[in-house]
């Protein structure tokens, strides 16, 4: 198992407008799907003996000292991870493509007091980072490069508001694919970009919360949790002036469907029990990247990769290693 990979997610070349432009290559695969466990621990399957999904995950590469290897990190959104009563849970299945035959669902443990799930200072934040391993020779994945990341900085910069394009790539809970993941794609535009908290509730029995968002003018539905949200830049993005650089940014994940719902309730169907999103009214929210750069370069992170390499012995990561067939 290596978890020290050489940063292989590019973005596209020529922009075109978001309307009419295809997904950067490999995009889809940044992205896993996180599926639940029972009681035993084994993979949760509803009365067709399919396994029950949850929401979706990705991948993400720090740079270590060695500028050719990374630190590797799944990359959530916190209620994901969580059960119904706000615990997190002690096992979810992510399932990871095969780069021979079909996808395989990798147990990913939280141990006790969650001391591999890394969060913000700030508990309104809803993002959930795990160090992780995985063997790049079977299986078939992408990282998001650190250079993709946002900042509050590089929002300025790069002249970012309402209006700008957005795309993000997640589970599609009603298909995700036999032979392999085929994550969902959806498309829109920022709608508000607010320098104050707005207020969200996680659910219709929780306390509504002051939380720093990105408000997205698009449709987001059960499933597509934790999906990477990216920017969708062009040269011309503002009348009069060009612009160079990546043609896409990381502007951060997805929390669910803004007020009139909860971001993940669940509901029984004849066969499973459905994550869905209630009275969607066409506004997403999205935490921002800029929280997620604040976990990824908090002093524990900091600290496990300047120990790669070195004379202490960093924190295992936590192995992605399939042990059950996805169907």
């Amino acid at each position: 198992m290596k978890w020290l990979l050489s940063v292989v997610f590019a973005a596209a070349g020529m922009w075109v407008p978001a309307s009419a432009a295809p997904l950067p290559p490999d995009v889809t695969k940044v992205v896993s799907f996180i599926f639940h466990a029972d009681d035993t621990g084994n993979v949760a399957r509803d009365d067709s003996k399919k396994p029950i999904p949850m929401g979706t995950g990705f991948f993400i590469g720090i740079k270590l000292e060695d500028p050719t290897k990374s630190g590797i990190y799944f990359v959530t959104a916190k209620h994901v991870l969580k059960d119904e009563q706000g615990r997190y849970r002690k096992r979810v299945y992510v399932r990871v493509n095969s780069k021979e035959g079909d996808p395989n669902l990798a147990p990913l443990d939280v141990l006790p007091g969650a001391s591999n799930v890394y969060t913000h200072s700030d508990a309104t934040v809803d993002l959930a980072v795990v160090p992780v391993a995985l063997d790049e020779r079977i299986l078939d994945f992408r990282f998001i490069g650190e250079e993709l990341l946002t900042t509050k900085q590089s929002l300025k910069e790069l002249k970012i508001g309402e209006g700008s394009d957005v795309f993000f790539v997640g589970l599609f809970t009603s298909f995700y694919g036999q032979r392999k993941n085929f994550p969902i794609a959806r498309f829109g535009r920022v709608a508000m970009i607010s320098d104050e908290k707005i207020p969200w509730r996680d659910g219709p029995s929780q306390p509504i919360q002051e939380a720093d968002l990105y408000l997205l003018e698009t449709q987001s539905y059960g499933g597509n949790s934790g999906s990477p949200v990216f920017f969708y830049l062009g040269p011309d993005r503002i009348p009069g002036q060009l612009f160079t650089g990546a043609d896409i940014k990381l502007a951060g994940v997805m929390r669910g469907t803004f007020l009139n719902g909860s971001p993940i309730q669940f509901r029984q169907s004849p066969t499973a029990v459905i994550p869905f999103s209630t009275q969607n009214i066409g506004i997403a929210a999205v935490t921002p990247a800029h929280l997620l750069h604040d976990i990824l370069y908090s002093e524990p992170l900091v600290k496990m990769r300047a120990a790669i390499g070195g004379d202490k012995k960093p924190q295992e990561p936590a192995s992605i290693k399939p042990t059950e067939p996805a169907q």
